[in-house]
């Protein structure tokens, strides 16, 4: 197998890892209290409502923090690791180690 079709197939793998999570996350946060925060191995997890100053749009998905990075979304919205721009509405998005952590984390 050359470096270029494992590297394609694990592209894929990552994406399809990403949309799985981003829907898992989505639904989840629609069953999590406001304001509640659940630490695992010292990530904190919430649900989080990200909204458009512009805009009436409005999205709310899973949320992680580590100690050393800010809250970044679980979301297929776009690149893992980048911030998805909907329409004004900005949203860091995890990158691929947190999205291994939710994955492996999520009960």
């Amino acid at each position: 197998m050359s470096g270029k079709t494992v590297n394609l197939t694990r592209n894929k793998r990552l994406k399809e890892l990403q949309s799985m999570a981003g829907y898992m996350a989505e639904r989840l946060a629609n069953k999590v209290p406001p304001c509640k925060v659940v630490e695992v191995d010292g990530h904190k997890i919430t649900a989080l409502w990200y909204s458009s100053p512009g805009s009436a749009i409005m999205y709310k998905t899973l949320a992680i923090s580590s100690p050393f990075e800010d809250w970044r979304a679980i979301t297929a919205l776009g690149q893992m690791g980048s911030t998805a721009n909907i329409d004004g509405l900005e949203i860091p998005v995890a990158d691929e180690d947190t999205f291994l952590f939710f994955a492996l984390n999520i009960k």
